[in-house]
């Protein structure tokens, strides 16, 4: 899946992973399931990250 190299074109990646997603899953695939019980966000990092 491509990345966004801008800041207003977020819909378009998501329909773009949504797609692929639901292609995979009616192949048959499954994903691998993800422990999210002790994640721990970092929002001062996540902030940085954001503001480029």
């Amino acid at each position: 899946m491509t990345q966004q190299r801008n800041g207003y074109d977020c819909s378009v990646f998501v329909v773009d992973g949504t797609r692929e997603l639901v292609k995979r899953l009616a192949q048959g695939e499954r994903p691998d399931l993800l422990q999210f019980d002790a994640l721990v966000a970092d929002r001062q990092a996540l902030q940085t990250r954001l503001r480029g």
